[in-house]
């Protein structure tokens, strides 16, 4: 904020939006009644943002968009005010003080007028940027059961009032070795909407990618549909996240569960622990070691935990994807 209220930057806005106006819009303002108007735009921005943690670019942002939104929805208004005050010209010395005072008054009313234009655009700006900041929720493999499909009442979200918009999607890291690019699909009725993500962050784990697809979009009832395509449009099927636990054998010291084909994941793994998951709870197991077919742990006499293993799966988290939706009040 101390930046933007600097007096360089207010010369910069004013070069700015000259050239903005001038070029581009074809309307010309005298410089210094630009230069009024953007330092009060400046203060009122600064009242109203001081709270915020808003960098310049974004300060700057806000002002000229301001400045061209006034000057493009009043440029009628402005030209009249203009004719106004050249109509100073038509009167003489010999004119009465009335007449003096009748003009200064149309004078004064229109300026009033444009400054409490002003002051309505910069706030129904800041209005509608406040009420247009999103909050976001998850849709994680690792949570969600029913793949493809998110039913948003478990967040206590309400499909009537509420629009949507994909933001990031967090994919494991082998992805990006496979494809250049991914498509995330969103079903409404007949219709399907289209978000392109390619990867512009690279971890050891999962890996960030991003859309610039900015759509918004409504659903009908609690349920969002949604699929993820290649560059061939082919559904991709992520790697499985969870396994199931075929058999195991429990002693004193160890339980071994049964893996049989899914153990060669375990040993190009250098995780050194497990998450394994019953219809209670999640557990953190350490891994004692690998035998055959057998993931080895550790017994802790858990009876809960042993008594459900059979019902009970392995995580796998580097095989997990998370969506982030942003959302908003329509």
């Amino acid at each position: 904020m101390n930046s933007f209220i600097l007096e360089s930057n207010k010369n910069k806005l004013l070069e700015g939006s000259n050239k903005l106006l001038t070029d581009k819009l074809k309307i010309h303002i005298d410089k210094g009644e630009l230069y009024e108007n953007i330092s009060h735009l400046v203060n009122l921005i600064k009242e109203k943002y001081s709270k915020n943690n808003y960098d310049l670019k974004t300060l700057n942002n806000i002002c000229l968009t301001n400045i061209k939104n006034f000057y493009e929805n009043n440029n009628n208004n402005t030209d009249n005010t203009n004719d106004r005050y050249n109509t100073n010209d038509r009167y003489n010395t010999n004119e009465t003080d009335n007449n003096d005072v009748s003009l200064h008054k149309k004078i004064s009313d229109l300026e009033s007028k444009r400054h409490n234009i002003l002051n309505n655009d910069i706030k129904n700006s800041i209005i509608n940027k406040q009420t247009q900041t999103n909050k976001s929720f998850i849709i994680s493999s690792l949570k969600n059961e029913n793949q493809n499909k998110y039913d948003i009442s478990t967040i206590n979200l309400d499909y009537n009032t509420t629009a949507f918009k994909p933001s990031k999607l967090i994919l494991p890291k082998y992805l990006n070795k496979l494809l250049p690019y991914i498509t995330l699909n969103i079903f409404i009725d007949n219709n399907i909407l289209k978000y392109n993500y390619i990867c512009t962050f690279k971890n050891d784990i999962w890996d960030l990618w991003s859309t610039e697809d900015t759509d918004l979009f409504t659903i009908n009832n609690n349920i969002i549909n949604y699929t993820f395509t290649d560059y061939n449009d082919n559904i991709i099927n992520f790697d499985i996240s969870k396994i199931n636990i075929l058999n195991y054998k429990i002693d004193d010291k160890f339980i071994y569960l049964n893996l049989e084909k899914y153990i060669n994941y375990f040993h190009n793994n250098k995780n050194s622990y497990i998450i394994i998951e019953n219809k209670k709870k999640k557990y953190n197991k350490e891994i004692a070691g690998i035998d055959s077919n057998f993931l080895i742990i550790y017994n802790n006499s858990d009876m809960f935990f042993n008594n459900n293993l059979s019902t009970s799966k392995i995580i796998l988290l580097e095989n997990q994807f998370s969506l982030v939706l942003n959302y908003y009040s329509k």
